[in-house]
């Protein structure tokens, strides 16, 4: 299971302040034995993800999130705030507990929002969190990110396939050049049973590639 705090802030709170409220609310959360993964939501807000064991009520959960969404606000009441109401969020950022409370909902990872231009929610690193737009990733950014950065292995398998496939779906020619070992009965079955495949393989990646580049 998953706790969220979001971190709504009112328009006139500059940008600096919302990085450095999701640090401390970090700091808070780390004192408790709590990791945090941290997501820009496609609007002006941050999320905090908490992982955390399947062994808690509803309840427990949505008033252990506002116990320390209170933490907060007593450290600097100025700043923030834990309450719903719009109208006294003005110069504040509000910190959302309510998303965990039962039937309360949050965009997930990855999901595309309605306004700004498309723009998605990204889980982050804590170390680029100063530096990055929560407004700012597009479709196009999202799917890079997602293959050269929290996927590098993915990358791997994906140049693997496309070579695998590519020698493979020349095996034909190269047997025509001698070479005993790749005409041997060992090689040939191999290459009957899995060149069709790596090349249907090697197709669908590139055209993935290809349809990333274009976004």
């Amino acid at each position: 299971d998953v706790l969220v705090f979001d971190l709504d802030p009112d328009e006139s709170v500059p940008r600096s302040k919302v990085v450095e409220s999701a640090l401390r609310l970090r700091e808070i959360l780390d004192r408790l034995g709590l990791r945090s993964f941290v997501k820009v939501s496609g609007n002006k807000g941050l999320h905090l993800h908490v992982p955390i064991e399947p062994t808690e009520s509803w309840e427990t959960a949505k008033t252990f999130s506002n116990a320390v969404a209170l933490s907060l606000v007593e450290e600097n009441p100025g700043l923030y705030l834990a309450n719903m109401s719009k109208k006294r969020r003005k110069g504040k950022i509000f910190i959302d507990f309510f998303r965990n409370g039962y039937g309360a909902t949050s965009i997930a990872p990855y999901c595309v929002r309605t306004k700004n231009g498309g723009a998605v929610a990204l889980p982050v690193r804590w170390d680029e969190l100063s530096r990055v737009d929560p407004r700012g990733f597009g479709m196009r950014d999202a799917c890079f990110r997602w293959i050269t950065g929290s996927s590098a292995a993915l990358v791997v398998l994906i140049f693997a396939g496309v070579i695998g496939s590519l020698v493979i779906g020349a095996m034909p020619s190269i047997r025509k050049f001698g070479f005993g070992f790749l005409t041997s009965n060992v090689w040939n079955p191999v290459t009957e049973q899995f060149g069709a495949a790596a090349s249907i393989y090697g197709t669908v990646v590139t055209s993935f590639l290809a349809m990333i580049i274009a976004v």
